[in-house]
């Protein structure tokens, strides 16, 4: 019983999926043409040669020690805690 209820519930999200990733590539191709496209073409440039995308998800950050000890040296000094000890 339970194994089928894991199965029902993973094949519903398995179409929700399909059916989420459909729109973004529907919103994807018409931001890239609606808006993309003529603001690029609007600042004289070729949109094919300037191939701005848009693509979904999060970028992770590059995260640099020298730019977590400015953050602190900004915390310490602003007595503002950005940074704390956890």
């Amino acid at each position: 019983m339970v194994g089928t209820q894991f199965l029902l519930v993973w094949a519903a999200l398995e179409i929700a999926e399909r059916k989420v990733m459909a729109l973004q590539r529907f919103i994807k191709r018409t931001v890239e043409r609606e808006i993309f496209q003529p603001i690029i073409k609007q600042g004289g440039f070729d949109p094919a040669k300037a191939n701005c995308r848009l693509n979904w998800g999060m970028e992770k950050p590059e995260v640099k020690l020298e730019d977590l000890i400015k953050l602190a040296e900004i915390s310490a000094s602003s007595r503002v805690e950005y940074v704390r000890a956890e």
